[in-house]
């Protein structure tokens, strides 16, 4: 199987033309996040039945081919605890690549148990072991050297042919449509772009809180919000949810 680095506009397009053809592609992504709101995209793997590359978006400025090619419904997208990655195109298109397909949901649906890491079902359906040697690399730095490479394609190598085989096993029980309700909530836009509104749930430590300081904490949690996307900072950057909380309980009569 070729392998390719793809760090232009011209090869990117080249690609493309490669993978059009493909009823499946698999998809990875390498991201950073720890210091901003929106995850910063490092780099793309792909894998089709003949080609693994991997695409670096810090260097080819127009993603678009791919993902005119990523977003065609006639085409299943395999990814591994596929959230994540999923965000991310959401972020880059506001809407969602379908369909799906899920190893990780359909390795529970199999007896594998819940979360299975990739690595481990590679180890259980394809006797191979993967080196984690690069799995701290920082994905933003360039150039990235051969053994981060092969290490990135290797998150994809093997996909395909984990998603056929499961897609046999499912058959063959009878439980292949048993996926689908997972895979229709993990393309639901809802997911990945939150209502304002009910964010407050999600802060830490609410419990002390009576009734009127939970409406300010609501109030609180929006305004952070929207200082993170406008400032593209992590939300705890803005406020930390214990500060929120202590704001929300002692509901101060002053900005001072």
């Amino acid at each position: 199987m070729e392998e390719l680095y793809v760090e232009t506009q011209e090869e990117l397009s080249n690609l493309c033309v490669r993978i059009e053809p493909s009823a499946v592609i698999a998809i990875d992504t390498e991201f950073l996040r720890e210091k901003t709101y929106y995850a910063q995209l490092c780099l793309i793997q792909i894998a089709t039945d003949d080609v693994l590359a991997c695409v670096d978006p810090l260097n080819v400025p127009n993603l678009d081919p791919f993902l005119d090619l990523l977003y065609q419904p006639n085409r299943v997208k395999v990814l591994h605890s596929a959230r994540q990655d999923l965000e991310i195109f959401f972020d880059l298109k506001g809407d969602l690549p379908k369909p799906i397909f899920d190893t990780q949901v359909a390795a529970t649906l199999l007896g594998y148990g819940d979360q299975l890491g990739y690595a481990n079902l590679v180890k259980a359906m394809m006797s191979k072991s993967l080196d984690k040697e690069h799995s701290r690399t920082d994905w933003s730095k360039r150039p990235l050297d051969e053994a981060q490479i092969h290490y990135a394609l290797n998150d994809v190598r093997y996909l395909i042919p984990i998603y056929r085989e499961q897609l046999k096993r499912l058959t063959e029980k009878g439980r292949e449509q048993w996926l689908q309700p997972d895979f229709e909530n993990l393309t639901d836009k809802s997911l990945y772009a939150p209502d304002p509104e009910h964010l407050w749930k999600r802060v830490k430590g609410t419990r002390i809180l009576k009734r009127g300081q939970l409406a300010v904490l609501q109030q609180l949690t929006i305004w952070r919000e929207q200082q993170a996307r406008e400032s593209n900072r992590p939300r705890k950057w803005v406020l930390p949810d214990d500060v929120l909380v202590d704001i929300a309980r002692r509901c101060p009569s002053s900005i001072e």
